[in-house]
């Protein structure tokens, strides 16, 4: 149980999705304005392919499959090291993110926005994240359901943990799941560009809330033990002896 919560240091991550995260809302706001701002509302820059566009999407793939690694560990550590399990998440993690560098890469080389956003690559690789998340929400769920391990409290550090992992693994399949279904219905249109901007974003909400819940679990089992000191009453049980002299 200990090893469930303590884990590894997972700060050079942390550090490495932050970083990350802040170049790619620099990036964001900079394709905004030049969209919105000195473009004067007009989306035909967009099919020149501008460069933050890319690295807008090559950053989201690129966290995404840190943060899914993350979960991977995460599997394998509750799974008491399942190859099987553990393997196959890392493979779906990997593989959306070779499919998107792909799919960024073609469109670079022909410099055109609609092989990446209409390219089966790219639905193939949101297809692949949904996958992946349902595999780890699916894992956690199994492994840390408190009647494997024989606990039966309502409230309990398992019940806990499990609930913000399935909480986060759900709001990113969520967002995965909804590009690839405008992936599918968008036609010439470049619908599934809404949800791919905040789907980086909720990668690394997802990570930063699991981690923030497993600090407060730590904090919560090395916190010691507070005892109530409870006034006591003294009750004397002898009996007061008075001497009485007889009269003359």
């Amino acid at each position: 149980m200990g090893s469930i919560i303590r884990g590894p240091c997972d700060r050079p991550d942390v550090l490495l999705v932050f970083i990350m995260d802040t170049v790619h809302m620099y990036v964001t706001a900079t394709f905004f304005w030049m969209m919105l701002i000195s473009g004067h509302n007009s989306f035909a820059r967009i099919l020149d392919l501008p460069w933050q566009l890319t690295v807008m999407i090559q950053l989201c793939y690129c966290t995404t499959f840190i943060v899914q690694s993350f979960y991977a560990h995460r599997v394998w550590i509750i799974s008491g090291r399942n190859k099987s399990v553990t393997t196959l998440v890392f493979g779906m993690a990997t593989a959306q993110m070779v499919v998107g560098t792909m799919c960024v890469s073609i469109g670079i080389r022909k410099q055109s926005v609609d092989d990446i956003f209409s390219s089966r690559l790219s639905g193939a690789g949101a297809l692949l994240s949904v996958f992946c998340d349902t595999l780890i929400t699916g894992a956690v769920f199994f492994y840390l359901h408190p009647r494997r391990w024989g606990i039966r409290r309502k409230e309990s550090v398992f019940r806990h943990l499990t609930r913000i992992f399935i909480q986060m693994g759900l709001l990113t399949c969520l967002t995965s799941l909804l590009m690839f279904v405008l992936y599918c219905v968008q036609g010439n249109k470049l619908y599934t560009g809404g949800p791919g901007v905040v789907l980086s974003k909720s990668y690394v909400n997802s990570l930063l809330a699991v981690l923030n819940a497993r600090k407060t679990m730590r904090e919560r089992r090395q916190a010691p033990v507070s005892t109530i000191e409870l006034p006591t009453i003294q009750v004397s049980t002898g009996t007061d002896t008075t001497s009485s002299s007889a009269p003359d």
